[in-house]
């Protein structure tokens, strides 16, 4: 089964708070999930959450791609099988803020298609959130060159 997945909205913070907010593991913690994440090209790292029904605990990524302020991709692996899926998420500076684009693409089974739409459904209102809230947000990774 196809996993297609596109989100698209306007956050009403400046491009280098809502790239931090992306890039570091402590930022991600806070609207995603713990993690041993690093901004770096290839760095293999684990989502953690709690398990429960049909969900083992932790995702298995990669970081694909890294374009400073612009995009970062991942691969995503949260099943015991199957290939990974891939997350990409694009930045660009609006009037408003930053326009955020995330695509999840992949094969997949229906439980976790359906299963991943709500939860970067929820994910995304989080970061929204996350970024309102935190006013000591960095405004840069200052891992990220």
């Amino acid at each position: 089964m196809k996993l297609d997945l596109r989100y698209s909205e306007v956050l009403p913070h400046a491009l280098p708070r809502v790239w931090a907010a992306l890039t570091t593991a402590d930022a991600l913690r806070e609207w995603l999930m713990d993690s041993d994440f690093e901004p770096r090209v290839g760095k293999e790292f684990r989502f953690l959450c709690p398990p429960s029904l049909g969900i083992r605990g932790h995702v298995e990524c990669k970081v694909l791609e890294l374009e400073p302020m612009r995009r970062v991709v991942w691969s995503w692996l949260s099943t015991d099988t199957g290939e990974p899926t891939i997350v990409t998420i694009e930045l660009e500076p609006v009037d408003e803020g930053t326009r955020l684009t995330l695509r999840h693409r992949g094969d997949t089974t229906p439980d976790v298609r359906d299963r991943t739409a709500v939860g970067w459904t929820q994910k995304l209102l989080a970061l929204a959130e996350y970024l309102g809230r935190a006013t000591n947000a960095p405004e840069q990774s200052r891992d990220t060159p």
